[in-house]
């Protein structure tokens, strides 16, 4: 089989440019007060590049001008009205155009998702469990853990959080199982089962039930533009069904959604609450902030496509989805399809994996396998 590599940019290029992200997503999840400054350190970053590679690259791809005049206007509109320029939907446009040109292989993003289990797994041991947990996130935590109960607590990764540990692991493991020929994939499947453990988490396993369910219309364009739609929008058929639902059924959907449908619900009637009508259609400043339990006021919506729609608005929600839902319908290899629905099922339970202040992984592999559709099979 062919290997999509573009020789234009080394793979040294394209780590460094990775490795330096990783580490500025470490920092951004210590305690320090200069997070905010990390993470815009981050898109000043990848905005460089872009213009760099702009200038420098004549076969350099935007997506169709339609696509760019609206989000342009967007753009000013949300300038104008809103007073605020959306950080997070300009770090998801312009790290989408910069790695889909980088084109790795199967091979070097095996290699790249196994190097930063090892650096991942390193660091999360020495800001969780020796004396400088003090610069976590959240500082020391101990939470019990779901399947050994009383004898063990669940692993806390980088982000504070047993949240993106575990969806990362599954997919070290599912790498390693599907991709890695060499006798090293032991070790990382090894490594990945002891952290799904030790995070206790139910939501990856929803995530690989529900991805099985696309497997066997992966050569059907129509079924995967209806599923991709489906994993974007699904959360507001489950917001309207707990409105409507008697208290069996919300039981069920809050079950079913690891204990996230009650979150989206009050998230959805606080946006109704607080939000105009030119915050609906260009985004929001801030997460909107609703009651999540009698005594508890929250604003994490545990939700990406909810997280977008706040931060970007209708606008910029639809044209993500748009965009996605076409490079999605267009992908042919069947593991990928399987790994993007994982993901894209996990982040409707978890806000920040493909946001500015998540692992740099989860969009590498977002991006990377979104936009292999049109080119030769990879090896």
């Amino acid at each position: 089989m062919k290997e999509v590599i573009n020789c234009n940019h080394s793979s040294n290029k394209r780590e460094i440019l990775y490795w330096i992200h990783f580490a500025l997503f470490t920092i951004s999840n210590l305690n320090f007060s200069f997070v905010s400054y990390v993470r815009a350190t981050i898109l000043v970053m990848y905005l460089f590049v872009f213009v760099y590679m702009k200038v420098k690259r004549t076969e350099f791809e935007l997506p169709s001008k339609y696509i760019l005049i609206l989000f342009g206007v967007y753009i000013l509109l949300n300038t104008l009205f809103v007073k605020t320029i959306s950080v997070h939907i300009i770090y998801l446009a312009v790290t989408f155009m910069i790695i889909k040109e980088f084109r790795f292989s199967k091979s070097e993003l095996l290699a790249l998702i196994n190097k930063t289990a090892i650096v991942y797994f390193v660091l999360s041991v020495i800001l969780g469990y020796t004396s400088l947990n003090a610069l976590s996130v959240f500082g020391p935590r101990q939470i019990e853990n779901k399947f050994f109960p009383h004898l063990l607590f669940r692993f806390i990764g980088i982000e504070g959080t047993p949240a993106g540990a575990d969806i990362f692991f599954l997919v070290v493991l599912l790498s390693n199982i599907f991709l890695n020929k060499a006798k090293n994939k032991y070790i990382f499947i090894t490594l990945s089962i002891i952290v799904l453990l030790w995070t206790s988490s139910l939501a990856p396993v929803v995530s690989i039930i529900g991805a099985l369910l696309i497997l066997p219309f992966t050569k059907n364009k129509v079924a995967k533009i209806t599923y991709s739609g489906m994993l974007w929008l699904y959360q507001f058929i489950v917001i309207i069904m707990y409105g409507f639902g008697s208290l069996q059924l919300q039981n069920v959907l809050n079950v079913c959604s690891t204990w996230r449908a009650r979150i989206w619900f009050n998230m959805y009637w606080g946006l109704i609450e607080h939000n105009t009508t030119a915050l609906w259609v260009l985004g929001r400043k801030d997460l909107v902030e609703f009651s999540h339990r009698t005594d508890t006021i929250i604003n994490n919506p545990h939700n990406f496509s909810l997280f977008l729609l706040q931060f970007g608005g209708i606008i910029a929600y639809i044209i993500i989805i748009v965009v996605a839902t076409m490079y999605f319908k267009d992908m042919n290899d069947k593991y990928m399809i399987y790994v993007v629905s994982a993901l894209l099922i996990y982040a409707s339970t978890n806000t920040f994996i493909f946001t500015i202040r998540g692992n740099p992984i989860f969009v590498y592999i977002l991006v990377l396998y979104l936009s292999s559709g049109k080119e030769p099979k990879l090896e």
